[in-house]
């Protein structure tokens, strides 16, 4: 039995954009630009195509599916509500001006140190989210940027903060569906991806929240979302870490946590039937990992998740990934479990192969 667990590196190796940097880029010139929220027919490729000058990954994108992203068509309701939502969230705006590196992993560091300044109730160093709290409880001190949460009551900019992060989960999840999954729709008329090593798996669990295995490669696998779907609730959040001071704090904060919003949104569904049939299978249980970065944030379910296979093969696109992946994993199990892991093949390292497809439709270049 082969399963295929999947990170956000599989879009990626795949020219997708879905880098946590091509959403703050993409959203920022979507929210400077002027004029009407509606927007007038018009195709994914030429909303972004400014932005090739100054970003490669989109360069790369917009080159290599450029038919696929010309008939993508953007609805202008889902258009209206993405830019009205950019143009006010308060987490954008927070993770724009803090935002110093890539990855997703980034994105979550950068929640779990907003929730430390809400837990010692001073936010004077997130200037969006004091502005808006001011706003809605009618401060008269709308220019001290200097101030603590001691006048407000915690439950209810608690809510607020809260409710405004949904908001952004919401901007994320049209980003996503704009920008990716709709491409991917009219991706799969004009390309045909030919990978033996992906092209066979008895199911997918995935890390990701958009359609890329079912779009490109095949739609009856059964597909387990573990942080949810674009279609669906998604988990976004930072993870339960007992040695955290965040830990005492956690009933407090519980809605952030990756496990209670696993839990809450139902995202565990599927895993029943696999664990079932692999039971049932007296065959060896193989997983392949692909463009996961094994980071200690989504520790808690990895390490469940390993424990149900004999033999795990992790794939690699360059030494740098592969480094990292050790690392990870030897802050997961420790030094000496790592290496006893290792040599018994229960973990095996295998470098990308180059990815192979073919244009069913041939494409101009930029």
């Amino acid at each position: 039995m082969e399963v295929l667990l999947l990170g956000n590196g599989f879009d990626i190796y795949h020219n997708l954009l879905t880098r946590y940097d091509n959403f703050m880029k993409i959203g920022r010139y979507i929210r400077n630009q002027s004029g009407c929220l509606y927007l007038k027919t018009r195709n994914v490729y030429n909303e972004i195509k400014a932005l090739c000058e100054v970003d490669n990954s989109i360069y790369n994108s917009l080159s290599m599916y450029k038919n696929a992203y010309l008939k993508t068509i953007i609805d202008p309701d889902e258009y209206f509500e993405f830019v009205s939502l950019i143009r006010c969230n308060c987490w954008f705006d927070y993770f724009d001006r803090v935002s110093t590196k890539d990855g997703w992993v980034a994105l979550e560091m950068q929640i779990d140190s907003f929730l430390h300044e809400i837990k010692d109730n001073d936010i004077s160093n997130a200037e969006p989210f004091l502005e808006f709290i001011k706003y809605h409880f009618n401060s008269n001190d709308m220019f001290n940027i200097n101030i603590t949460l001691y006048d407000v009551p915690k439950e209810e900019y608690d809510e607020l903060i809260f409710n405004e992060f949904e908001s952004f989960i919401k901007l994320l999840k049209l980003y996503l569906k704009i920008f990716v999954n709709d491409v991917l729709s009219n991706i799969v008329h004009l390309y045909s991806f030919e990978n033996e090593f992906i092209n066979y798996s008895d199911y997918i669990i995935t890390f990701n929240y958009t359609d890329t295995y079912k779009y490109l490669y095949n739609s009856n696998v059964d597909t387990i979302y573990i942080h949810g779907s674009v279609d669906n609730d998604i988990i976004l959040g930072v993870n339960s870490n007992e040695s955290d001071d965040l830990g005492n704090y956690d009933l407090r904060f519980i809605k952030y946590k990756k496990y209670y919003q696993r839990i809450t949104k139902h995202t565990f569904n599927g895993l029943e039937k696999l664990v079932y049939d692999m039971k049932s299978m007296k065959t060896a249980k193989l997983l392949k990992v692909i463009g996961h970065s094994l980071d200690l944030a989504d520790e808690d379910i990895l390490t469940v998740i390993f424990d149900w296979f004999d033999s795990i093969i992790i794939y690699y696109h360059n030494d740098e990934a592969l480094d990292l992946y050790v690392k990870n994993l030897k802050k997961m199990y420790g030094a000496k479990m790592l290496s006893k892991l290792t040599f018994s093949q229960t973990f095996v390292f295998e470098r990308l192969p180059v990815n192979n497809y073919k244009k069913v439709i041939a494409h101009d270049q930029l």
